[in-house]
């Protein structure tokens, strides 16, 4: 899938939805080998640099934080969805379970921390103190209909994987950043330890 994604990127395309709906499991020939597929084409979107891409694009559970926050999008929103998905096929169950922004907010800071405040828009702000940390993140997510047992036990995002998974730890993380400018690109994804 990381792969597929940094073809799209190269061709600068952006994916826009990518979650386990739209990746599909084929075997080719007479090989058991599974490949993955990435489908369901009908969100991409032509990125250019300088464009400021505010629609309000992917599932509510792989949302980016930068386009909760509409702040704007680049490819690095297909980052963070790979990144949640790679998280729940590890875990076995939704990353950011939620119902309204306030709790989509409230799961993102729980498992990768605060929110840097330039990203943080003026008529927002109101869900956020003055460090960047979601108001009532905690009463939030206990209110949930199936809060997560990670968002429960607050746990940080490295907690999560077992200590023999660290690269598949590292790589995920370095997705999972909330700055979309600190977040790694698809291409020094493929390159990680995790892949090679």
């Amino acid at each position: 899938m990381a792969k597929a994604v940094k073809f799209l990127h190269q061709l600068k395309y952006v994916h826009c939805d990518i979650k386990l709906d739209n990746i599909v499991l084929t075997q080719p020939g007479v090989t058991k080998q599974l490949h993955a597929k990435l489908v369901d084409y009908g969100s991409v979107r032509q990125w250019k640099p300088g464009r400021n891409n505010t629609a309000m694009v992917q599932t509510r559970t792989h949302r980016a934080p930068e386009v909760h926050l509409m702040r704007g999008w680049t490819p690095a929103i297909d980052v963070w969805s790979i990144g949640t998905v790679a998280a729940e096929l590890y875990m076995g169950d939704i990353l950011f379970h939620s119902q309204s922004l306030q709790e989509s907010l409230a799961a993102i800071y729980s498992l990768c921390g605060r929110f840097p405040l330039e990203m943080i828009p003026k008529h927002l702000g109101r869900y956020f103190d003055e460090e960047g940390n979601v108001w009532n993140a905690d009463e939030l997510i206990q209110r949930q209909t199936a809060p997560k047992q990670h968002q429960v036990n607050k746990l940080l995002l490295k907690d999560i994987f077992r200590k023999e998974d660290f690269h598949l730890a590292n790589v995920v993380r370095s997705m999972l950043i909330i700055n979309p400018e600190a977040r790694a690109s698809m291409a020094e994804v493929v390159r990680s330890p995790f892949f090679n």
